[in-house]
């Protein structure tokens, strides 16, 4: 019995050396010769193991199951804990959570028993598992108490795995300077021991991070160094998420072929390794990088698929993103009554995902641990000094000692009682003082939360509202639109509307900006809608002086001196459908048209569509003929008053011409990109002044 038993154990050492195959075949053969029952545990649980670096989890699964099912857990928690702790990771990458759960958590029970030290991957997985469920709470409560264990036993590299997930949570939570900072803590400790797999990660997500806060030089530069470690380690699948990664910056950048390269080739490798939360990650890019590209159909294929298995993971956090993305591609084909759905099961699932409660909890618990962990310290130098102290008493004379000791206490205790009183009401009374603070603080908080949601919600509305530029595709007007609001909700709007073989483009600029110039503009559109649908309205300066007259009606302006002057400034082109002529007329705002390379301005008037001391004068219609070519662009004045440059000066006019000059033959979408550049660049540090809207167009 003694001989076999050797034999058996030598086997489990000998077996890891075989290729994985010949490793499961000769586990089979000598488990069919084991007779007791710790033996046959540890190779099952070999086998089982083997299985999951193969990445094969229901035949994992098996031979979990058959372990567990000789074992009791009492008898055998040294063996039974690893197997449990297996059959939560094959659980967890087939997408079945609640069972992956069970198994981590029996496994971490088993695992204190036997003080062992794989408490740290368990405790890791599982805060990893809440994470992907979107409970973010619980996910740096588990995290929190793996970096309390790993610290008391100085392990670097479990330190900076736990520093890295817990960077992934304050990250998932949109706080995005909070999970740089933790980023670089692990980055630096890794770098230190030469782990350059876990280096190339956290390069990776450092440059999310950055890329979120519109760091984009940042982003790129992180994502670079990423690529340069999977490369030179040949780790293919950190190659694939970094990829992943490019492939959406570059998305954003507008660079879209570049962008569907990097993300296909992340793909494939996915697929390969059966990674279903990857692949679906992956999917949803691909729906991101043909919405940036106006490929809406193809999009909403990607989406929907990514939902899918979304849905199947139950990854809150992911399907929250993918339903916001959906109903983004439905608003800008105008299908609002599907974006408005996708937006209502998008802001249900947020409530349920995000909380600023849970952030508060978060930030405490965090707070929590390092206060304790200071007391622990402070508690460790007070023993010190007490030891030191008490050798030192004992090198005295005892009987002198102790009269000298006794005098002491008496007066030091009177003394230290009276401070003790005294101190006693002032804490009660800074308590009560602490506790209205605090119910102040969070009311204000609440409010100014429920204000920030409103508003933002206003934002989607005013943003569905918009008219869809398509129309101009189907009369064969190239164009683009940049349109920058300065705070959550614009004063500026754009409008186009194709009526009697006529087609109508507005820029327009509403007095102030935020939420009132927002309600403004919502005005403008719908008085806009109304003065269209009748047929006596031909020319563009009838447009201006029939909206002039409703604005004037709507806000009940007088010109009295205590009401205000709110109305529009704004700059609107009618184009006959056979694009050989435009009408043209402007409240302050002109129409600049290209030619070649000389700039052609059709004039504004120098009044509003409001109440203005000129308001019985009609607007001035121009009518410019068209040449194929012209280039065309009407704006509002948010562009040329942007301060900044080395000077922080206004850009002026005459710089934004020239700009125009300069790039009015390259492609709209290349010009957009420019002029946001340009102003972002010439903004620097400095704060928006005002909404931004720019229209092109191009006969």
């Amino acid at each position: 019995m003694k001989y076999k038993l050797f034999i058996i154990i030598s086997l489990l050492f000998i077996t890891p050396l075989l290729r994985a195959n010949n490793k499961i075949d000769s586990l089979k053969k000598v488990l069919q010769t084991a007779h007791e029952d710790t033996v046959k545990i540890k190779i099952l649980g070999n086998i089982a193991n083997t299985f999951l670096n193969q990445l094969e989890w229901d035949s994992a699964l098996y031979y979990c199951e058959k372990a567990i099912e000789i074992g009791e857990y009492a008898n055998y928690p040294q063996e039974i804990f690893r197997i449990l702790y297996w059959q939560g990771i094959a659980y967890y990458r087939k997408g079945v959570i609640e069972k992956a759960l069970q198994s981590y958590l029996k496994a971490l029970e088993l695992a204190k028993k036997v003080n062992s030290r794989m408490q740290v991957d368990i405790l890791n997985d599982i805060g990893v598992l809440y994470k992907s469920q979107g409970d973010y709470l619980k996910a740096i409560e588990y995290f929190q108490r793996n970096l309390e264990f790993v610290e008391a036993n100085k392990d670097s590299v479990l330190i900076g795995r736990t520093l890295n997930n817990m960077a992934n949570v304050y990250f998932s939570y949109g706080v995005y300077t909070k999970a740089i900072e933790y980023y670089e803590r692990a980055t630096n400790i890794f770098m230190r021991l030469g782990k350059l797999n876990y280096v190339g990660y956290l390069y990776m997500n450092t440059g999310v991070a950055y890329k979120k806060i519109n760091a984009n030089d940042k982003a790129l530069e992180y994502f670079r160094k990423s690529q340069e470690i999977f490369t030179k380690i040949g780790f293919k699948p950190g190659l694939a998420q970094v990829n992943g990664e490019m492939g959406t910056f570059y998305a954003e950048q507008g660079d879209y072929n570049r962008a569907l390269r990097y993300v296909e080739e992340a793909l494939n490798v996915y697929k390969s390794l059966g990674e279903k939360l990857l692949i679906a990650q992956a999917l949803r890019q691909l729906g991101e990088i043909y919405q940036k590209a106006g490929s809406y159909g193809t999009a909403l294929q990607y989406y929907k698929q990514s939902i899918a298995l979304f849905k199947e993971l139950n990854a809150k956090k992911e399907l929250l993103d993918s339903y916001e993305n959906m109903a983004s591609v439905y608003s800008a084909i105008g299908n609002y009554k599907q974006a408005y759905e996708y937006y209502k099961i998008y802001s249900n699932l947020k409530d349920s995902v995000l909380s600023e409660d849970y952030l508060r909890q978060m930030q405490e618990n965090e707070a929590r641990y390092e206060n304790e962990k200071k007391e622990n310290e402070i508690k460790l130098q007070k023993a010190e000094l007490a030891k030191k102290d008490a050798e030192s008493k004992r090198k005295s004379i005892f009987l002198l000692a102790v009269g000298l000791i006794a005098l002491m206490v008496m007066g030091f205790s009177i003394i230290i009682f009276k401070q003790y009183a005294e101190k006693k009401k002032a804490n009660i009374l800074l308590a009560e003082q602490n506790e209205q603070i605090k119910k102040q603080r969070d009311q204000i908080f609440q409010q100014k939360k429920e204000i920030t949601d409103s508003i933002h919600y206003a934002s989607r509305i005013q943003r569905a509202v918009l008219p869809s530029p398509k129309v101009l595709e189907d009369y064969n007007i190239q164009y683009f639109i940049l349109y920058k609001p300065r705070d959550i909700v614009s004063g500026d709007f754009y409008w186009i509307n194709a009526k009697d073989n006529k087609i109508i483009v507005t820029a327009a600029d509403c007095t102030g900006h935020g939420v009132p110039g927002a309600f403004m503009s919502m005005l403008g559109m719908a008085l806009l809608n109304e003065i269209t649908s009748k047929s006596e309205v031909t020319s563009a300066a009838q447009i201006l002086d029939e909206l002039r007259t409703l604005v004037i009606k709507s806000l009940h302006q007088s010109g009295s001196v205590e009401e205000t002057k709110d109305g529009m400034d704004m700059a609107l082109c009618v184009f006959d459908t056979d694009l050989k002529r435009v009408q043209f007329a402007g409240a302050f705002n002109p129409l600049y048209l290209v030619r070649g390379n000389e700039l052609i301005e059709g004039p504004a008037d120098r009044m509003p569509v409001g109440f203005h001391d000129k308001q019985t004068t009609n607007f001035t219609n121009t009518e410019i003929p068209l040449q194929p070519g012209d280039t065309l662009y009407i704006f509002s004045d948010g562009y040329v008053d942007q301060f900044g440059g080395e000077n922080g000066k206004k850009f002026m006019a005459k710089r934004f011409k020239q700009l125009l000059i300069d790039i009015h033959y390259k492609a709209m979408e290349e010009q957009k990109q420019i002029l946001d550049v340009t102003i972002t660049e010439w903004r620097g540090e400095l704060d928006q002044v005002d909404d931004i809207l720019v229209i092109g167009m191009r006969v």
